[in-house]
């Protein structure tokens, strides 16, 4: 009895072990961490998917899925010169793994082109430590590990597998500090990689936990909504939006106006959406008809891993807000954020606008501006917010909505009322008032279609048509009292008394 009781004592033994990894190349983990140093500031989902090894024959790298096949090879480029004319950024999760026998080596970060990296043992048993070098830190530059215990017990809902339980100390040279590694655990199991790991960064140590796994047997817990989850808007569900624009300087007052669009037509399928609304707009009261397509293609990212790359020339609809054409003659490099939660269950990713490529067969850079997109997209209203900047920003926001029945935020009606009077003023800029030599110029944002002059007896002085194209108008009036009516379709949105003192 004590033999085989030996036996069965030896062979769990082994089990406990032996073959623990850090990640598998047959799976995708999705691990949640709040990251509160970039937008958003919000909880958000990383997926580690290391999808490449390469064999240097006394070690071997595991490649994360990071890299970008839409980017023909030049993902390297784009993450790791530091600095470079392309683009930066700090990643928070291990870019890649470097293996040898049963070693692991997580390299965190690239920084002033110096990689740096942690030391993880995984086939370390109880009592085992050892001790990594850390160069970001100032108060540490070591971190003691420890295997603290082996058991049994529950990686992610209803799986459950060997756990092993790693605790780490901060040193300085030789003497122990306090950090925020005090209170960290990382848990590591056997068959599914890490339940709870750690970022090494100086500035967001935290864990990471694990919510999600999808491989070819197992997909349980989080992974990313598909294309079809963004976008479910149906005939009769409406949207109010607010355009906003700040003050940029005198030639740009900045301005406020909202638009109600109503869903009158929706075909969904699962490569493309289309959806037809009827827009009315504050300032003019008149009702247009406009389409929105959102296809596939063009919105890879929102179905790829936390933060990639992608070559697009539109993401969003044609003509948003019939004034913002999307998309030139070069290609766009844009970047997804992490997908990070909402109101409990709304997943939310955003692309932001990096610059244009020339020839992406080299990965040369054309060149970046300042003139550029930003968009996020949730699964609750699929285009959830838009930002066009050049020489002034435009941010258009969803105010409110009914959407299933279910009204959020006020309605038309309430908005239409609470809309101060002065927002008109803010669309419509006229200066000098007084003017002491007649000239007077007139700002009006696109959204008037003709200026009537009268003189302070009613007699109609001039008329000016105004283009689509134009912000801006000049008259040149003598000395008098004159007033300006400011038209769009027939209908006067502003009258405006002025004064020419010389």
């Amino acid at each position: 009895m004590r033999i085989i009781l030996a036996i069965c004592i030896l062979f769990c033994s082994e089990l406990a072990y032996s073959q623990w990894s850090s990640f598998y190349t047959s799976q995708k983990a999705y691990y949640q961490i709040k990251e509160s140093y970039s937008y958003p500031a919000d909880t958000t989902f990383h997926q580690f998917h290391y999808d490449t090894i390469i064999d240097y024959g006394s070690f071997k790298v595991m490649h994360s899925n990071y890299t970008n096949r839409d980017f023909n090879g030049c993902y390297d480029v784009v993450n790791h010169n530091i600095g470079n004319s392309i683009y930066s950024k700090y990643y928070i999760r291990p870019d890649s793994i470097l293996l040898k026998n049963d070693t692991t080596y997580f390299i965190y970060q690239l920084y002033q082109g110096q990689a740096d990296s942690i030391l993880f043992l995984t086939e370390s048993q109880p009592n085992d430590t050892w001790i990594a070098s850390i160069s970001n830190s100032a108060n540490y530059n070591r971190l003691e590990f420890t295997c603290d215990s082996v058991g049994v017990g529950n990686v992610l809902l209803n799986i459950n597998d060997s756990l092993k339980f790693f605790s780490v100390k901060a040193f300085q040279n030789s003497a122990p500090v306090t950090s925020v590694y005090d209170s960290l655990t990382i848990i590591l199991s056997k068959n599914y990689g890490f339940k709870q790991l750690i970022a090494f960064r100086d500035y967001n140590q935290q864990a990471f936990n694990l919510v999600g796994l999808d491989s070819t047997n197992i997909k349980t817990g989080f992974s990313y909504p598909d294309f079809s989850t963004y976008f479910h808007l149906s005939v009769g569900d409406v949207i109010i939006w607010k355009e906003h624009s700040p003050i940029a300087g005198p030639l740009h007052m900045g301005y406020t106006k909202y638009h109600k669009d109503s869903v009158t037509n929706s075909l969904i399928t699962p490569d493309s959406v289309i959806y037809n609304f009827d827009r009315v707009t504050t300032g003019g009261g008149n009702t247009s008809s406009f389409t929105s397509k959102f296809y596939r293609e063009n919105l890879r990212g929102l179905e790829m891993s936390s933060s990639v790359y992608v070559l697009e020339t539109s993401l969003t609809a044609e003509n948003f807000v019939g004034v913002y054409s999307v998309g030139n003659y070069y290609k766009d490099l844009y970047e997804t954020s992490g997908a990070y939660v909402s109101d409990d269950t709304i997943i939310n990713r955003k692309y932001s606008f990096v610059g244009h490529l020339f020839d992406t067969s080299n990965c040369s850079m054309g060149y970046v501006t300042d003139n550029g997109y930003d968009y996020e997209y949730n699964t609750y209203y699929g285009l959830n917010s838009f930002k066009h900047y050049s020489f002034y920003d435009v941010y258009f926001t969803i105010e409110s909505s009914l959407i299933d029945g279910v009204q959020i935020g006020d309605d038309w009606a309430t908005i239409i009322a609470s809309v101060d009077e002065n927002d008109i003023d803010k669309l419509i800029q006229i200066y000098p008032n007084p003017s002491n030599d007649g000239n007077i110029t007139i700002l009006h944002e696109e959204i008037i279609n003709s200026i009537a002059v009268y003189s302070i007896d009613g007699k109609l002085i001039l008329t000016k048509q105004v283009n689509n194209n134009d912000f801006q108008t000049n008259l040149v009036l003598p000395k008098g009292v004159y007033f300006i009516h400011i038209e769009k379709n027939n209908s006067t949105l502003r009258v405006a008394k002025v004064v020419v003192t010389g």
